[in-house]
């Protein structure tokens, strides 16, 4: 397929909830002094020729009906964002030839950290594509893919429990 992107093309991912049930008993019964801290660590991997941006969307606000909207509670949550770049390309073709792959670990603020200790967490991405200056190959082998997760630190006072 042959496209132009004249504006930022957006797409809104599946949202998905972390439950207590999914969250390690340790995280859960930490006072707010033993979170030590936590980050959220990401595999992106692009195989189109556009670049463009991954926003990752938490909130604890269940009665939110949309993630991506721009009525989004601030104090229930936070959204972080992960640009990328286009994949390679062959400039006499325009397809793709090979895979970008960028790793990031994005530090949580204490605040963010805390919403993870109180599920239910609700969660999402939305893709943002940039806009091309030219025309671009999209083929139905080309991809974006995210891999993510959150790791937090907790100190477990043996003597105390």
């Amino acid at each position: 397929m042959k496209a132009n992107l004249n504006d930022t093309a957006r797409f809104d991912g599946p949202d998905s909830i972390l439950t207590k049930e999914k969250l390690d008993k340790e995280v859960q019964d930490a006072s707010e002094e033993h979170l030590l801290n936590a980050s959220m660590k990401f595999n992106l991997l692009n195989h189109t020729p556009i670049g463009g941006a991954v926003r990752v969307v938490v909130t604890t606000d269940m009665a939110d009906t949309n993630l991506y909207d721009s009525q989004f509670d601030t104090s229930l949550g936070f959204i972080k964002e992960i640009n990328f770049n286009a994949a390679p390309t062959d400039p006499q073709s325009g397809l793709v030839t090979g895979t970008n792959q960028r790793e990031v670990e994005i530090g949580l603020t204490r605040r963010e950290i805390q919403l993870f200790a109180r599920p239910p967490v609700r969660y999402g991405y939305q893709f943002l594509l940039n806009p091309s200056d030219h025309f671009v190959f999209l083929r139905y082998s080309d991809f974006v893919e995210i891999l993510g997760e959150v790791n937090i630190a907790v100190l477990i006072d043996d003597e105390n429990n």
